[in-house]
């Protein structure tokens, strides 16, 4: 069930966290990380980005998920494809940044074979997301974006 706003309502980062219980259907791109809590508690993170589309109002959605930590957010609008397919690639790496920053847990990149896993520099996922002075501008275009509210 997506979520309705009104127009001026304040969307909170718990709403954009909203879990939706389908799934995410035309998955067009995947990335596994193994997160572990301070506790030494390991899950399996999964971060999967769906094929953008046109919703019935004619605006361009993209569907995207964090699997292990939420389940799917809210389908993030752009101005066309491309853009929403942007924007939809934002929300998970930014609850990865999240995740890393706030000590909730580290990142590794799944061990292939006997190699031992890896740790994932915040600093990549950073760079992969936007300069540092910029992130509180996407926070902003995000939350506007998930609300469903028309794009000026």
């Amino acid at each position: 069930m997506d979520h309705d706003v009104q127009s001026g309502d304040e969307i909170t980062l718990e709403e954009m966290r909203l879990k939706r219980e389908e799934p995410i259907g035309d998955v067009i791109a995947e990335q596994r990380f193994i997160g572990v809590d301070p506790s030494g508690f390991r899950r399996e993170l999964i971060v999967q980005i769906g094929r953008p589309y046109q919703n019935e109002h004619g605006h361009w959605s993209c569907p995207s998920a964090l699997y292990g930590l939420y389940q799917r957010f809210s389908d993030l609008q752009g101005e066309g494809a491309v853009d929403a397919l942007w924007f939809g690639m934002q929300m998970p790496w930014m609850m990865l940044i999240d995740y890393v920053q706030s000590g909730r847990g580290k990142l590794y990149w799944p061990s292939k074979g006997e190699e031992p896993e890896e740790e994932v520099p915040v600093e990549m996922l950073q760079v992969q997301v936007v300069a540092s002075e910029d992130r509180q501008k996407l926070w902003d275009a995000l939350k506007q974006r998930s609300s469903g509210q028309a794009l000026e």
